[in-house]
């Protein structure tokens, strides 16, 4: 991770997973967690970032 940092700031990474969801998806979620991020950057990565990238989507969680 601290690879992709210097060369990317945090509000171009995006947290990604396949579906359907395998069982250690808790264990990379904690494992994300235990990185060097605040809680704004794992928010962030976690949702925020894509929600720039998709503004409809944005809009549509927004409105529900």
């Amino acid at each position: 991770m601290a690879a992709l940092t210097s060369l990317a700031p945090v509000s171009q990474v995006l947290f990604g997973t396949d579906y359907p969801f395998g069982p250690h998806l808790v264990q990379i979620v904690e494992g994300l967690k235990s990185l060097s991020f605040t809680a704004a950057e794992l928010q962030a990565i976690g949702r925020d970032n894509a929600l720039a990238l998709l503004p409809r989507v944005k809009a549509a969680v927004s409105a529900a």
